[in-house]
């Protein structure tokens, strides 16, 4: 279920490369030519004077082919077509500066590896501190010479080719190879220090922690002021088993330079991972201190840590300042968190609409398992609000390939059905939760493990009785999942106004299960929609009789809901007192009395 999956970091393990040998081969292709000044060139400013002397000089170093634009969503359009390689793009500008368009540009599909330079007159302020953590190749101070602008891109281009080639052959399984390159590089260039950190991080990523420790310990003998290799050699000791010695390195780091920030994030983390919330907390508090609130990483740290510990305002803070700053950066997420924060506050509509955005394939792109949690949380709390159609709805785009990006559905129906029933049953929904988990094993019926893991949720909530049910009848499950299918498809077709289509599949599925109150409810509804109020009635008022009798309480309340929102708050309550009076106690009915005697 969405709400059991913990925001705690995982154990500090090297994470393998996620790009691929297309995307690297095309990095490759793109870093080649502009080392042979043959690669399409961007100069982005809003001054035309600038921009001609940022021309001038990238002439003065070889390249002709040369563009312009005046702000950077012009940029942007044109960097698409054009498939820029190089970019020299001013800070401030109008309509979208430099930093966001770094942020499109890194996310932007074909634009993503592209060598771009930021030019700014700025010295050493917020700004410039700020572009230490961006994912810019470098910057330059105005003015630009062709023979700085030379001498810069000749040492992004030695390092980035050098970096590119050896990732992909770590992507192709050529190590050896890969570890070659940066060794080579190690040799040719004694004085440079990239070298060193590319192949300490490669090793580090092969779990060769030996010889990561040893190069990053080499890289300190040589320089005793590099303090990111400190830190790199204490993610090192981490991911080999020993996290207080990591600590102590980044407390170390620290002392040298209170103004580290990396170091800061790398001890916090290690403490989130250790569950030491409170203290983990205290050191991302100190980075703030040191205009460390302009980073998006640290503000989703101090968010998930606000959040485990319950100061759920304070995160939602937080998620949205990370938002705000890199709205491109893991979207989806993102708004789960920002989403959780305000459930957790009540604040549901809110809290529905950040589910909503989340998931939304057109307006975002994220992990998959986001995407999911985003829509049974929406459901979820649609089901808190007691508005249980809506949450119907939710839960049922998860089996619409229009949900997802490139139209793929990208779990098996029946995790998605065993999800779908523990978000029903955490809510108190048991009719709809045994329809979920019966769903789930009609699936797949061989798969062993998935009822025991349906089991697994039974337990985790307190339901041991429904723990030992089987839910492998497999003719019932086959009868309700046609029912299912029917009343999905009404609900799309409701959702797009072909009303009399929906009305077409309902009865299909009452054909097949005449005793189905909630399809029998939807069409009720349905005709109360087209104006035809004595059959609706009819239908929704045998629709609370089939609930009573199968004991579907939830239904029962939505049918009282449902009578009140149409202006007969008496019939609603007369209903549910009539109901209690012979099945006395039941805590649905009985919660929903007390919302419509209020």
């Amino acid at each position: 279920m969405a709400e059991g999956h913990s925001s705690k970091p995982a154990p500090l393990t090297p994470e393998p490369l996620k790009a691929t040998v297309e995307q690297l081969e095309r990095e490759v292709s793109r870093l080649e030519r502009i080392e042979a000044r043959s690669g399409s060139v961007m100069v982005v400013d809003d001054m035309q004077t600038m921009r001609l002397l940022l021309t001038q000089a990238l002439r003065g170093a070889g390249f002709e082919e040369i563009h312009s634009a005046a702000d950077g969503e012009t940029a942007l359009r044109n960097m698409r077509d054009l498939n820029t390689d190089l970019a020299l793009v001013d800070w401030n500008m109008p309509r979208m500066d430099g930093l966001e368009l770094l942020d499109r540009v890194r996310a932007t599909d074909g634009l993503m590896d592209m060598v771009f330079i930021m030019v700014t007159a700025e010295t050493l302020d917020a700004k410039v501190i700020q572009a230490a953590e961006e994912q810019q190749d470098s910057y330059l101070t105005k003015p630009v010479s062709p023979e700085k602008l030379s001498r810069r891109l000749e040492l992004i281009l030695e390092k980035r080719i050098v970096t590119a080639r050896s990732r992909l052959c770590e992507v192709k399984g050529q190590l050896d190879l890969a570890v070659d390159l940066f060794v080579s590089a190690v040799h040719n260039r004694p004085a440079a220090r990239w070298p060193l950190f590319g192949l300490g991080g490669l090793l580090f990523r092969l779990q060769r922690f030996d010889d990561a420790e040893r190069t990053y310990s080499r890289i300190l003998e040589l320089d005793p002021s590099a303090l990111a290799a400190m830190v790199s050699l204490g993610q090192v000791k981490e991911a080999s088993g020993d996290a207080e010695e990591a600590r102590q390195i980044y407390l170390a780091a620290i002392r040298k330079n209170p103004q580290l920030l990396r170091a800061y994030d790398a001890l916090a983390q290690s403490l989130f991972r250790d569950g030491d919330l409170e203290s983990a907390l205290e050191i991302v508090q100190g980075a703030m201190q040191f205009q460390g609130t302009e980073n998006a990483v640290r503000q989703e740290m101090l968010g998930h840590l606000q959040q485990n510990l319950g100061k759920y305002a304070e995160a939602e803070s937080a998620f949205l300042k990370a938002i705000s700053l890199k709205p491109l950066r893991k979207p989806v997420a993102n708004n789960v968190a920002l989403g959780k924060s305000r459930l957790a506050q009540n604040r549901f509509e809110e809290a529905i609409r950040d589910f909503q955005r989340a998931y939304d394939p057109k307006a975002s792109k994220g992990e998959d398992r986001d995407r999911l949690d985003a829509m049974l949380l929406a459901g979820q709390t649609y089901l808190r609000k007691g508005r249980d159609a809506s949450a119907e709805e939710e839960l049922n785009r998860m089996h619409t390939a229009q949900s997802w990006p490139e139209l793929k559905i990208p779990f098996p129906a029946k995790l998605m059905h065993r999800e779908a029933g523990g978000v029903y049953l955490c809510e108190g929904r048991e009719t709809k939760a045994r329809a979920q988990f019966m769903y789930s094993v009609l699936s797949d019926g061989r798969d062993a493990a998935n009822q025991v893991a349906i089991k697994e949720i039974c337990k985790g909530l307190g339901r041991d009785d429904l723990a030992q049910e089987d839910f492998g009848d497999v003719e019932a499950a086959k009868a309700a999942a046609l029912v299912e299918a029917h009343s999905r498809r009404g609900l799309v077709l409701v959702s797009r106004g072909l009303l009399a289509e929906a009305e077409s599949e309902y009865l299909q599925g009452l054909a097949i299960d005449p005793k189905s109150g909630r399809l029998r409810f939807n069409l009720g509804k349905l005709r109360f929609r087209l104006k035809r109020f004595e059959e609706g009635t009819a239908d929704i008022l045998q629709a609370a009789r089939l609930g009573v009798v199968k004991g579907d309480w939830e239904l029962v309340a939505e049918v009282a809901r449902f009578f009140a929102s149409t202006g007969q708050a008496d019939k609603s309550v007369s209903l549910l007192r009539q109901v209690l009076s012979k099945k006395p106690g039941q805590p649905i009915l009985v919660k929903a009395l007390m919302e419509l005697e209020e």
